[in-house]
């Protein structure tokens, strides 16, 4: 299986990055939002988000510095991105609507006002100073071998103990949350839609923000019987 070694992304690694986001977004019914806001293909998005990448705006989940991979013998197999909320002094939302303005051209913005507003039932704010992991990936073909166990644990060591750490999850994804709360995530806070139509732009009725507090031994036990968290 080859020795799995650990990094941080580098501007290279886009394609891959780009393949796993897309996964992560879709969760288990496969709806990605901002394909579903702006009526784009999968393809569409991909090329945004690549731009999105490259610029590498810091404090949001799509900055390629912030990520971290897994790979056995140079082949990819789990990634994850990591930061701190806040720590630039603005919030990862705020960041996440000047990336909408930057690189979403206003009419296509425009189109898309009415999902946009029905899209922000479920705004679920993050937590300012907690470590964020967003992204979260290993290839379906290398689960249940460790892989993101290894990961989860090395990217916790490279921030500071006291840091709390958030997760936030579609309530369809019950399998993760399940995970989660093995690894001494509580739920925290659940945000749900009452537009009937709300899974045709996310992948489910309700946000889920869990954390694991920074007082908790900062470990994370997985269960290889019960696999991998996709997430």
């Amino acid at each position: 299986m080859g020795e799995a070694t650990i990094r941080k992304a580098m501007e290279s690694d886009i394609p891959w990055l780009c393949k796993a986001i897309v996964a992560a977004e879709g969760g288990s019914t496969g709806v990605i939002p901002w394909c579903a806001l702006f009526q784009w293909t999968e393809n569409t998005f991909v090329q945004c988000l690549s731009e999105i990448l490259t610029e590498d705006i810091i404090g949001q989940e799509w900055a390629y510095s912030q990520f971290y991979i897994l790979e056995r013998q140079g082949i990819p197999i789990s990634t994850l991105s990591a930061w701190q909320e806040g720590e630039g002094m603005q919030a990862s939302a705020m960041i996440k609507a000047m990336i909408l303005k930057s690189f979403v051209d206003s009419q296509t913005i425009a189109n898309a006002s009415e999902r946009i507003q029905r899209f922000q039932s479920l705004k679920l704010d993050r937590t300012p100073g907690f470590l964020q992991l967003e992204s979260i990936y290993t290839n379906p073909e290398a689960r249940k071998e460790g892989n993101l166990q290894a990961l989860l644990n090395y990217v916790i060591t490279q921030f500071p103990q006291e840091t709390s750490i958030e997760i936030q999850v579609s309530n369809q994804n019950v399998g993760a949350i399940q995970s989660y709360s093995r690894f001494g995530f509580i739920e925290t806070n659940r945000v749900c839609s009452e537009d009937p139509n709300i899974e045709e732009l996310y992948p489910g009725k309700c946000r889920v923000s869990m954390v694991k507090r920074a007082e908790q031994q900062i470990s994370w036990i997985m269960y290889q019987s019960k696999g991998e968290v996709n997430g």
